[in-house]
């Protein structure tokens, strides 16, 4: 009995498939998890180029936009965020803010598109001090703020599911858009 046991210590021909076994599910969970890790970093440059986008165009228009124009708007940050899907998994708002000076900034509107995200504006009725120019007597700053639930495709051991947020702002650069767009 100590005979083949001592001749089962010495036997090699199983040592590869062992050590095999045992290092495959590091490599694939250490693959899964880069994998999703790419996934989530693609996601969140789409959400900001989405922002930046929305609110370049509005920023671009030469009236302030009608509710129907501002759904086209946003409909472009669907397409720019693609192949995430933000009609599903995503909201957007734009918001108008009058910055007058030494006052503080006051909200003149804020629209959000029809996305299933059940998300609220970041940005509260007022913004920051500070982002009003004294040289200006009165300004328009316009809020184009994206938000998109990443879910994980994969299992990975750690969890990348969460809300992205990005947001960006632009100054009109035809008329202050003031107003309440309209139908």
């Amino acid at each position: 009995m100590i005979r083949a046991l001592l001749r089962m210590v010495r036997d090699r021909r199983g040592a590869a498939l062992v050590e095999f076994t045992l290092i495959v599910p590091i490599l694939l969970s250490l693959s899964l998890t880069g994998f999703e890790m790419g996934r989530l970093l693609l996601a969140d440059q789409k959400v900001s180029h989405a922002a930046g986008i929305v609110a370049d165009l509005v920023a671009q228009s030469e009236s302030t936009p009608t509710v129907g124009e501002l759904a086209v708007l946003m409909g472009a940050a669907r397409e720019v965020a693609s192949p995430f899907d933000l009609a599903a998994e995503g909201k957007v708002i734009v918001s108008s803010f009058t910055l007058g000076g030494n006052q503080q900034p006051r909200l003149n509107w804020r629209r959000a598109d029809n996305g299933a995200l059940a998300a609220q504006s970041r940005i509260a009725d007022a913004l920051p001090a500070g982002l009003a120019d004294p040289a200006l007597p009165q300004s328009t700053l316009l809020t184009a703020e994206v938000f998109y639930r990443h879910a994980t495709t994969v299992y990975t051991p750690i969890d990348l599911a969460g809300t992205l947020y990005h947001a960006a702002l632009a100054r009109p650069r035809v008329v202050p858009m003031t107003n309440v767009p309209q139908n």
